[in-house]
């Protein structure tokens, strides 16, 4: 899967179980896709998620996240991003 797959995998479940996924670390930060200064919830892991992810959520959470960056969805616009030190990444744009 690639990283724009694994993004759409992460949107949906979180559309699927947002009132019931577990509060997120909120991050303020630009958003690469709509470009509001707005709140970026980072996307909670399988293990924080309990009974709520499947495999499908693990994979693509593992595919998107990494040692420097957190996969995260806008307050705004809803679409998945990378958040890391250094800024809000597009996936798939790296």
């Amino acid at each position: 899967m690639d990283e724009v797959d694994a993004a759409e995998i992460l949107r949906s479940r979180w559309f699927e179980c947002k009132d019931s996924i577990p509060s997120a670390r909120i991050v303020f930060a630009m958003c690469p896709f709509c470009g509001k200064g707005d709140r970026i919830r980072l996307l909670p892991d399988a293990q924080e998620m309990g009974g709520l992810a499947d495999e499908n959520y693990s994979a693509a959470w593992k595919r998107l996240a990494g040692s420097t960056r957190s996969p995260g969805i806008c307050g705004f616009c809803l679409n998945v991003v990378l958040v890391s030190e250094t800024g809000v990444l597009m996936p798939g744009m790296e």
